[in-house]
């Protein structure tokens, strides 16, 4: 009976502590993966301010922020590897979520370490302060660079999809699989954004005329009529490419090239876009009904070698919004009209210069001359400035040079047609009262 017993109080105090140690495991386990989902936490506002930096370009910024990032991967990857988050992540069923927590923490540990200095150091080859060498003519060697980083970062966030793929979420709260599939979206945006810009590394040293001069169409869509590819064509041009160098051949409307009419497409597409379309890309304005980018391509190629007979390289397509970009911000300044502010409260826009209106009394009007009658303006300095009559009564003040206002006659009088107006580099003239 004492051994019976004694084996019992042994077998009691090995349960008991079983089941401390488990206790104190479970608690460990749980502090340790709340540090690591913090720390995960924190690297994933450090990507998007990283993200934003190279977007704006401040390759600065995003090199001074990718360390921050990886400290926080490296401190949630060994908040979630050491001996005894290991140990629990392998109990059946029960350590499904420390192996989930565990697995997140090590591929975006990866991902911190081994993709994002390699998107970094594309960034910087392709930084356009120095990318662009002269107005027009492109660093082709720096995109030559860019091509091994940016190739790495797209394996990179291959193999991180393929092993979070891998995690086994069943039996995890909502929580973690809410978690983890956010991490998986952004990886999967993060590998396609990264593979295009790879793509575009490798294809475009030749398409800028690396091994030769390359010809391409340009097909410039206005944004007043739909089309599948973005808008009608209402302007084209001949773009040659040679070695870096861009150059702008020829520019005309469409209209030149509208009298080319074919019975139907020019090239034949299929039986599938001829049911879609019809015969109306016969006509240049309807060449680019699809929203499939090389049919309108094929066309465009084909009716000017059929038109000119020179065969071209391939086919560019743009906006105004979007050549609007690379230019330089300018002040729009307004055409000088009456105001009830004082003109001391109204300050000019930076870049323009103003066309001041005085008020002169209406008694020294009608003695000085009579109402509507325009004089001669000549203002080759502050000095000698000459009011010039407007309808509204007032003399305007001209900031520019001398000149005398075209008239027209109007049942008061004679008004003037042109008046001085605000412009960026000066006085110039503007449509007033016609």
């Amino acid at each position: 009976m004492r051994r019976r017993g004694t084996g019992l109080i042994a077998a009691g105090l090995l349960l008991i502590g079983l089941v401390v140690v488990g206790v104190a495991a479970g608690v460990w386990t749980l502090v340790r993966a709340k540090e690591a989902a913090h720390a995960l936490t924190r690297a994933r506002a450090g990507v998007t301010e990283l993200r934003d930096d190279l977007s704006r370009g401040d390759i600065a910024q995003a090199q001074a922020v990718l360390p921050a990032v990886q400290a926080d991967t490296a401190r949630a990857r060994s908040r979630t590897h050491d001996p005894v988050f290991t140990l629990v992540s392998r109990v059946p069923f029960l350590g499904h979520t420390p192996a989930a927590v565990a697995g997140v923490s090590a591929i975006a540990d990866d991902v911190a370490t081994g993709v994002l200095p390699s998107l970094v150091a594309a960034a910087d080859q392709l930084d356009p302060a120095t990318l662009r060498q002269t107005h027009d003519r492109l660093d082709l060697d720096a995109i030559t660079a860019a091509q091994e980083p940016l190739a790495t970062a797209a394996a990179g966030l291959t193999t991180a999809l393929t092993d979070l793929d891998a995690i086994d979420l069943s039996g995890t709260p909502q929580q973690v699989r809410t978690a983890v599939t956010g991490v998986r979206d952004d990886f999967a945006t993060a590998r396609g954004q990264a593979q295009r810009a790879s793509d575009a590394a490798a294809l475009a040293p030749s398409l800028l005329g690396a091994d030769g001069p390359r010809t391409y169409f340009l097909a410039l869509q206005t944004n007043a009529e739909a089309r599948g590819t973005g808008g009608l064509v209402g302007a084209w041009g001949i773009v040659r490419a040679d070695h870096g160098r861009l150059s702008v051949v020829k520019l005309a409307p469409r209209s030149v090239l509208d009298a080319q009419r074919y019975p139907g497409p020019a090239r034949d597409l299929g039986a599938d876009y001829r049911a879609l379309y019809g015969d109306d890309p016969g006509l240049w304005v309807n060449t680019n009904l699809s929203p499939h980018f090389p049919y309108a391509a094929r066309l465009w190629l084909a009716m000017y070698a059929d038109r000119t007979g020179q065969r071209l390289d391939g086919a560019i397509a743009t906006d105004p919004v979007a050549l609007s970009w690379p230019r330089p911000a300018r002040p729009r300044c307004p055409t000088a009209r009456r105001s009830r502010r004082p003109t001391s409260s109204r300050s000019p826009r930076a870049g323009c210069t103003p066309a001041t209106r005085t008020t002169t009394p209406a008694a020294t009007r009608s003695s000085s001359r009579s109402p509507g009658r325009p004089s001669t303006r000549c203002s080759p300095d502050a000095a000698t400035r000459q009011p010039s009559w407007t309808p509204s009564g007032g003399p305007l003040v001209n900031a520019g040079s001398c000149s005398t206002p075209r008239t027209r006659p109007t049942r008061r009088g004679l008004l003037p047609r042109r008046s001085a107006a605000w412009s960026p580099t000066g006085p110039a003239r503007s449509s007033a009262w016609r």
